[in-house]
């Protein structure tokens, strides 16, 4: 355990970020803000269409925590941003034209810009003393749904619980807060027909935390996963036909049918995360550990054939797929 009192905080804040994006249940109220240095798991962004496929993920191989795309079979990595402030969680927009993630360039608790698929073009989307984390698109690409404690009693101290979903126009206008209780609503995710959201929440499971849906304006909520006590469950994605949700929990990767509520264990290891489908819906991307680092991994959509994409001694996680 290390000695120096301010490695120390900033290591308890990392692990409650982790809790908040990746589906655990601790957190802190430390006023220290967080650096973030390990894989979490916030949203996915829309499958996209077109001819060139492209992944894009987080690497800390340039010694900070940069945005960076490559091939699927892990060639031609670019790195896409160069701030000193960590930039994560990116997503595609519906067109693949533009980038939504989270920085904190602005902000040390981190906020929401939006980018070019190149890099170029950088702006703020979002600006609050708080944390705003986790972006998603909407189907037409018109607004963005992401995490917040903005709406706390002190948005200026880390509390998992104080975290809602929010939803605002891609120009910064027309906020809107979509869920309110005393609980953690993250993770959210926009079906593919414009129609829902997908999010991670503890509302019915303080020791754990559960993948529900919800209508766009937060009406409707229902629970997919079963409420068990110690259960995390996180990083909702949905297929691109919308018939089901990849989501990481204790013991692997699991999809479920947002109908019947059946579930299908894909993947066995504990340290696999961060799900994205392909665009046709074939093949899945993650985060895993299984190998001793995280690194991007690749197999098809029933769990088969899984193949390392990067190798190196690394952070390389939170993957999203788009063509």
């Amino acid at each position: 355990m290390p000695s120096d009192p301010k490695t120390r905080t900033r290591l308890a804040l990392r692990v409650a970020l982790l809790a908040l994006v990746a589906g655990s249940a601790a957190c802190s109220d430390d006023t220290t803000a967080p650096r973030i240095t390990e894989p979490s798991t916030p949203s996915f962004g829309k499958n996209v269409t077109g001819t060139n496929q492209r992944l894009l993920f987080t690497s800390m191989r340039d010694g900070n925590e940069e945005l960076y795309s490559m091939n699927p079979d892990g060639t031609g990595v670019t790195r896409l941003t160069f701030s000193a402030g960590e930039d994560a969680y990116g997503v595609w927009s519906p067109d693949g034209k533009r980038i939504a993630f989270f920085s904190q360039r602005d902000n040390p608790w981190g906020d929401i810009y939006l980018m070019n698929a190149d890099g170029s073009g950088v702006v703020r989307l979002t600006n609050s003393v708080a944390m705003s984390v986790s972006p998603t698109w909407s189907k037409d690409g018109k607004q963005i749904a992401f995490a917040s404690n903005r709406t706390s009693a002190n948005p200026s101290v880390y509390n998992a619980n104080d975290f809602e979903i929010f939803v605002v126009n891609v120009d910064g206008t027309g906020l809107k807060q979509i869920t309110k209780n005393t609980f953690s609503d993250f993770a959210p995710v926009w079906s593919p027909d414009g129609k829902q959201i997908a999010f991670a929440s503890n509302r019915d499971n303080y020791a754990g935390n559960d993948i529900f849906v919800m209508n766009v304006d937060g009406s409707q909520v229902t629970r997919l996963t079963p409420a068990e006590p110690g259960i995390h469950s996180g990083a909702p994605a949905w297929d691109p036909h919308g018939r089901t949700i990849v989501f990481q929990r204790e013991g692997g990767l699991f999809v479920v049918d947002p109908t019947t509520r059946l579930q299908t264990q894909l993947t066995y290891f504990n340290g696999d995360m961060d799900p994205s489908y392909s665009p046709d819906g074939t093949q899945l991307a993650f985060t895993s550990i299984r190998d001793g680092y995280y690194d991007i991994f690749v197999m098809n959509s029933d769990g088969s054939n899984i193949n390392r994409i990067t190798d190196n001694l690394y952070i390389d996680w939170f993957v999203r797929w788009s063509r």
